[in-house]
C-alpha cells in the first residue's frame, strides 16, 4: 500500500485506486450499509482516533493521505472480491446535469450506450439533451440528476428499446448518408461542383425519412442497421459487459467534474437528443421572453 501510493504520488495520478478484501472504510464491520461512500483527511484521522478504522485499514488511509498529498487527485478503494463492477459518477456542471458512464468497451460499445441509456432516461423522465464517447466512457447530459442507475441498465429494456431507438437517431442517419452515397442515391457531386456537408446532409434525411414511412423495409434501411449494429452501435458487445457486471453497478454522486470525466468535454462528434429535455428548455425560454414582454 505504501510502495504504491508512494509511486502514485511520483506519479501525479489522477486516480489511485486499491483493490482489497473488504468493501472499505464501514462504521460497522459487520453492516455493509455503513459504508462510507466518500472521506476527506480529517475525517480520517478523528476515524481511527476513534477505533473506527482499525488493523490493515490504517495504513491504507494514511498511505492514501500522503498520495493526496503528493499530488494525486482522487483515491478509490475498491472490493476485489466483486468479480466485476461499472462504475458511474454523477456531477452537475455549467447549468446541466452529467452522468459519465466508465464502461472500458471501446468506442463504438460506448456510443452503443449513450444512445441505449439516453433512450432509458427519457422513458425514466430525467431529460437528457445529449452524449459523447470514447474508448473508455460516454458522457451525458441532461436537465436532471441521475440517482438510481439501476433501472437505466435493465437488459430487456434495452434491447427492446433498440430497434425503436436505432430508427431515428443521428447515428443511423449518418450510417445512412454515407450507405447512400456510396448506392448512387445521393450525389457527393452536382454542376460541377460538391454540395456542402449541410447539403449532402438535408438530403439524405429527406431519403430516409421517406424510406423509413413509405418503405420501411427498402434494402437500404436494411442495409444501414446491418451497418450501424455492425460498426458504429456494438450492441453484444453491451450485452456481455452487462450481463457480466449484473446488479454491482457503483453510482457516485459528487459535486463537480471529476479529472477522468474532464477531456470527454473536448470530445468531438457530440450526438444530441431530441425530447423532453429539449421541449422543456424551449418552454422556459418562451417563458422567460413573456415574463420579459410583460405578457406573462
Amino acid at each position: 500500500d505504501i510502495a504504491a501510493a508512494s509511486l502514485a504520488g511520483k506519479l501525479k495520478a489522477a486516480k489511485f485506486v486499491y483493490i482489497s478484501d473488504v468493501l472499505g472504510v464501514m462504521r460497522d464491520p459487520a453492516d455493509s450499509s455503513s459504508l462510507m461512500p466518500s472521506l476527506n483527511r480529517a475525517e480520517v484521522e478523528r476515524l481511527v482516533n476513534e477505533r473506527v478504522i482499525t488493523g490493515g485499514m490504517i495504513p491504507k488511509v494514511r498511505s492514501a493521505i500522503s498520495a493526496l498529498d503528493a499530488g494525486v487527485q482522487k483515491v478509490h478503494m475498491i472490493d476485489g472480491r466483486i468479480p466485476h463492477s461499472l462504475l458511474l459518477e454523477s456531477f452537475p456542471h455549467d447549468g446541466r446535469e452529467h452522468l459519465v458512464i466508465y464502461g472500458f468497451a471501446g468506442r463504438n460499445g460506448q456510443q452503443t450506450l449513450g444512445l441505449l441509456v439516453t433512450k432509458r432516461m427519457e422513458e425514466e423522465g430525467l431529460a437528457p439533451l445529449g452524449f459523447a464517447a470514447t474508448d473508455y466512457a460516454t458522457l451525458i447530459w441532461g436537465l436532471d440528476p441521475v440517482t438510481d442507475a439501476a433501472p437505466l441498465f435493465d437488459l430487456d429494456a434495452l434491447r427492446n428499446g433498440l430497434d425503436l431507438w436505432l430508427a431515428g437517431n443521428a447515428v443511423m442517419k449518418r450510417t445512412f448518408r454515407a450507405s447512400a452515397i456510396i448506392a448512387g442515391l445521393i450525389e457527393r457531386s452536382h454542376q460541377g461542383r460538391r454540395k456542402s456537408g449541410r447539403q449532402a446532409t438535408f438530403s439524405s434525411d429527406i431519403l430516409y425519412d421517406t424510406l423509413r414511412r413509405y418503405d420501411p423495409d427498402h434494402l437500404l434501411l436494411q442495409i444501414t442497421r446491418e451497418e450501424a449494429l455492425r460498426g458504429l452501435v456494438d450492441f453484444g458487445r453491451i450485452e456481455t459487459l452487462l450481463k457480466r457486471v449484473g446488479p454491482n453497478i457503483d453510482l457516485r454522486r459528487l459535486s463537480r467534474v471529476t479529472p477522468l470525466a474532464a477531456p470527454l468535454f473536448l470530445e468531438p462528434g457530440r450526438v444530441p437528443v431530441h425530447g423532453e429535455g429539449r421541449e422543456r428548455m424551449a418552454e422556459e425560454a418562451a417563458r422567460r421572453l413573456m415574463e420579459t414582454a410583460g405578457l406573462a
